[in-house]
């Protein structure tokens, strides 16, 4: 009888135990979703930067700058202006 009940408490331990297990790891493949989610946004905003610092490096990133803000014009180029 004795047996019985030390064996009956421990199967109820370890469903508990088990189901409190199940619990937690939906809770972590919730996170790892999310974690996976935020590592494919990093990359693409990565591979953006990449694009960036190329472009920064290449002529046509220094013409456009020295038109936008000093207000340079090239070869052939006419600026106007508006009046006030």
């Amino acid at each position: 009888m004795v047996v019985t009940c030390v064996l009956v408490l421990l199967g109820g331990v370890v469903f508990v135990g088990s189901n409190s297990l199940r619990s937690q790891n939906r809770i972590y493949k919730a996170q790892e979703k999310e974690l996976q989610r935020e590592i494919k946004e990093e990359e693409e905003r990565l591979e953006d930067i990449k694009e960036l610092e190329e472009y920064v490096q290449t002529d046509e990133y220094i013409e456009d700058k020295a038109k936008e803000e000093l207000g340079l014009a090239g070869k052939n180029e006419i600026l106007f202006q508006k009046e006030k």
